[in-house]
């Protein structure tokens, strides 16, 4: 709750909201922490599902919804992910050469199509897996691409904990983007009150379908 109200402020319209691939496919689990939060008066879910990484975990999956945005029926792609954290290397290296392959696949099951790729990758940047990644699937990071960046810092700061405006070592979480999609504007939205809410700060982005 703490965050959704740090977000409401950058939400168009705060009405009732809708769950994308909330279901998960991991043996013994039945949600997963990889869904969409949409707006159906907005868009539309055209299609949605989950992908197993092959450490199997209701949190370690990558999910993939399909929109239509109902003012001009226009499509567009997100993705959500969430590999094993660096700690476990060999699960966490597991975790995101599948990532890696299932972004590339997607974006070309997709060609055509405005496809986003988000998620808390425990991934920092220019490390040799984020940009594995961004060259196997041909997307660019959301956060050096748009045109006006009003906070770069640290994602992942601890509970209990403020988050550091001043640090930037820890930016795991992304928004990748393809060629048909531009960004407008990039955020973190970090605000002090909320430490206790969770270990990560929410990332935020204005963007243009093509």
């Amino acid at each position: 709750m703490k965050w959704h109200k740090a977000l409401i402020p950058l939400l168009v319209d705060t009405g009732e909201y809708a769950f994308a691939c909330r279901k998960s496919n991991a043996e013994g689990f039945v949600y997963c922490c990889t869904t969409f939060l949409y707006n159906p008066r907005t868009v539309r879910l055209v299609d949605e599902y989950i992908l197993d990484l092959d450490f199997r975990d209701a949190a370690r999956v990558f999910s993939v919804a399909v929109f239509e945005r109902l003012s001009d029926g226009a499509p567009f792609v997100v993705t959500n992910a969430h590999p094993a954290l660096r700690d476990t290397p060999e699960k966490y290296a597991r975790n995101m050469a599948d990532l890696t392959v299932f972004a590339a696949d997607t974006v070309k099951k997709y060609e055509g199509l405005p496809v986003i790729l988000a998620g808390d990758f425990n991934t920092p940047d220019q490390t040799e897996q984020y940009l594995d990644f961004m060259n196997a699937a041909g997307v660019r990071d959301a956060k050096y691409e748009a045109d006006a960046r009003v906070r770069d810092i640290s994602t992942f700061f601890g509970y209990q904990t403020a988050p550091d405006a001043e640090s930037k070592d820890l930016c795991v979480d992304h928004l990748f983007v393809n060629g048909k999609v531009d960004v407008k504007l990039y955020d973190a939205v970090l605000d002090h009150g909320v430490e206790n809410a969770s270990d990560h700060i929410p990332i935020y982005a204005d963007i243009a379908l093509r």
